[in-house]
């Protein structure tokens, strides 16, 4: 039986995580007024994995095909994303990032990075390098994920 100490530690860190994912969450939105956590996400795939399908994404996202049209069209009308109909199935539509697109997230991810180091600044180097062990840690602990696009939406 777990202990109640552990109890209690095992409920904090899990109140912790979600609320700092949480504020994880504002401190991007902040950083990235122009679009959505998910148009950052679907980007970053699409950038990381080149022309990929509606229907892929929508797989490995674990989403509607009709929510990655919906969340591709603001990157499509930004000029970030284009769509591209595959020559061997018209079926299928491909997102392609264009260069204004790839462009966008570098600077985007400059900038997300710059205000993490600042927050991270108040850390000490033991502290900062505690914390990464022990996100290494937790990250082992939950194993393989089933897809690069878990690290999305």
């Amino acid at each position: 039986m777990v202990d109640r100490r552990r109890q209690e530690h095992l409920a904090e860190f899990y109140h912790l995580l979600r609320k700092v994912g949480h504020r994880v969450k504002q401190e991007v939105a902040r950083e990235v007024q122009e679009v959505s956590f998910a148009e950052l996400a679907l980007l970053r795939y699409v950038l990381e994995h080149g022309p990929v399908s509606v229907g892929s994404l929508a797989q490995g996202f674990s989403v509607s095909k009709s929510f990655v049209t919906a969340t591709a069209e603001g990157l499509v009308r930004r000029g970030y994303v284009e769509k591209e109909v595959d020559p061997g199935d018209r079926r299928v539509v491909r997102l392609r990032a264009t260069p204004e697109g790839e462009s966008f997230y570098r600077d985007t991810e400059r900038r997300i990075a710059a205000r993490f180091a600042e927050i991270l600044e108040k850390m000490g180097e033991d502290l900062l390098e505690n914390c990464v062990r022990g996100l290494r840690v937790l990250d082992e602990a939950l194993g393989p994920g089933t897809s690069d696009a878990e690290r999305g939406f």
